[in-house]
């Protein structure tokens, strides 16, 4: 449950502030700490390293190495395909219903 909650919270609050405008960097920031765990938020420095050292969103997320494979390869196909934030809110869906499967 507080996996799927964690990840639907990052998946939601990346998608908003990516399509708000909002920097890479402060994006991902924000997004870790929405996730509200401290399993999660202790991958935050080392993804923003590698955002700061120009690599891709998926790249950077990988490089928390606190995040699922399909989590990851959805983002990727985001990036890829030039939907970086319908490919997070799917994901976002996704974690959600699952949390609350888990939960019933």
């Amino acid at each position: 449950v507080f996996k799927n909650l964690a990840m639907a919270r990052m998946s939601m609050t990346l998608s908003m502030l990516l399509s708000a405008g909002v920097d890479a960097i402060r994006s991902l920031q924000q997004s870790f700490l929405a996730t509200g765990n401290d399993y999660y938020i202790q991958g935050m420095t080392a993804s923003v390293e590698q955002v700061k050292q120009g690599k891709s969103l998926a790249e950077s997320l990988q490089a928390a190495d606190v995040f699922p494979g399909e989590f990851i390869e959805g983002v990727e196909v985001g990036e890829l395909s030039g939907n970086e934030t319908e490919s997070l809110d799917f994901l976002a869906s996704e974690y959600d219903r699952r949390a609350k499967a888990a939960l019933q």
